[in-house]
């Protein structure tokens, strides 16, 4: 196994506790944790050139709807930032002949795969505090489904929050930018922009 593999063995090992403890303390601190490996080890922007460009495409994501709910698309922003690297929404054909969203994180080295394990971990999170969050705050039974839905979403832009709050933004250096620049117009022919749909207000 080279370095960089025992690195990233040890970053998916950490970002496994976070995803595996029940403890959101311990799961920030894991992840923290995982981010300093990441930035100690990280590519120096001087040494990157295309060639070294990946990308890694996470399919099973928290939502298929047309427009990309706020919260997760502020989910991907934070996973973008704490790895270093830039994503964007594509469409895959399921098995059940249905298309479905898929996200796919672009970066030097490394970076993607560790983007889209992170990804995968704080989806499960966010998904298990959800759930508990929907079972003991939106039980009144005068709530309309359109409500319940619209403080699901806020709940969501919060949790996520609390994340960023916690992790560290790891900025690429211009010239790193100027690669992703280029390695991303050469996929432009497929891309579109995703509409992006934010909460409404709360009524009964």
């Amino acid at each position: 196994m080279s370095a960089g593999e025992k690195v990233l063995s040890r970053i998916k090992k950490l970002m496994a506790l976070a995803d595996n403890t029940g403890n959101s303390h311990e799961a920030a601190v894991a992840l923290r944790q995982a981010q300093a490996l990441m930035m100690k080890y990280g590519v120096a922007p001087e040494t990157v050139a295309l060639a070294e460009i990946t990308s890694e495409t996470c399919r099973n994501i928290p939502s298929n709807a047309l427009s990309v709910p706020g919260w997760l698309n502020a989910l991907v922003t934070v996973v973008c930032m704490t790895a270093g690297c830039r994503s964007y929404y594509g469409w895959y054909q399921h098995s059940d002949r249905k298309k479905r969203r898929s996200v796919t994180f672009y970066g030097v080295g490394e970076r993607p795969s560790v983007a889209c394990y992170l990804f995968g971990v704080v989806c499960r999170q966010l998904k298990r505090d959800a759930e508990h969050y929907l079972h003991t705050a939106c039980t009144h039974p005068l709530l309309k489904l359109s409500t319940i839905r619209r403080r699901m979403d806020e709940y969501r832009l919060y949790w996520v929050a609390g994340v960023w709050s916690v992790l560290e933004s790891v900025e690429p250096e211009s010239s790193e930018k100027a690669v992703l620049d280029q390695w991303l117009s050469r996929q432009q022919r497929s891309l579109t922009p995703a509409k992006v749909r934010q909460p409404e207000g709360d009524s009964r």
